[in-house]
């Protein structure tokens, strides 16, 4: 009955167990077979979840990997995002072209959807930061701050979802997951602004950081 088991590669004899092993080793060879198989399943599913993605969509994803992660580290470090530096410049740009091309990519979703439309308020406030960045004084500065944390935010929201999506951790944006994760966004949110227009109110230029980072 045994037989058809000396295919399995760890089997050195005829009776399809390994030499010397007895059922031990045949359990570690089925064991071996059985996650061998496994991985490659969850190769295929995640080639699969990309599959659909075109050259616009990953250029898409990488230069926004790079907005993100510009941002993120901007927020870190200086409890804001700023303008007058090398950093700054590199978010502004890096978000810019990823909240523009993702209006140009539908293979995924089909239509115009949630996505797009805070890629469009992301456009809006960057170019709104612009304007404020002109004014800067009183209010405006207020203005600048809380609309350029709020592409951070704005660009958190549809990549936590994509990524959790195509990696099979959620299976639709009603997922209790989704609803969590965005809770917390809106906590950290709110708490990073509030404390920004403390800093600000103490000291209008106290974000106004101007180093080459």
């Amino acid at each position: 009955m045994l037989n058809h088991i000396h295919t399995c590669p760890l089997t050195q004899s005829g009776k399809g167990i390994p030499n010397g092993c007895g059922t031990s080793g045949l359990k570690f060879c089925l064991l071996f077979c059985s996650c061998h198989y496994l991985s490659v399943v969850l190769i295929n599913n995640c080639m699969l979840a990309v599959s659909d993605i075109t050259v616009l969509g990953w250029l898409h994803s990488i230069v926004g990997l790079v907005a993100i992660c510009s941002g993120v580290y901007s927020l870190l470090r200086h409890q804001a995002i700023v303008l007058n530096n090398r950093l700054g410049h590199l978010y502004w740009y890096t978000t810019m072209f990823t909240a523009v091309s993702s209006l140009f990519i539908y293979n995924a979703t089909g239509g115009f959807n949630l996505a797009h439309l805070l890629s469009v308020f992301t456009v809006l406030a960057l170019l709104f930061a612009i304007l404020c960045r002109i004014y800067y004084a009183g209010i405006w500065i207020y203005l600048e701050h809380l609309a350029l944390t709020g592409t951070v935010f704005f660009s958190l929201i549809p990549t936590t979802a994509e990524v959790l999506t195509r990696t099979g951790v959620v299976t639709g944006l009603e997922s209790p997951v989704l609803a969590t994760i965005y809770s917390y966004y809106v906590l950290i949110f709110a708490v990073l602004v509030l404390y920004q227009m403390y800093r600000i109110r103490r000291n209008p230029y106290n974000l106004d950081i101007s180093d080459n980072i």
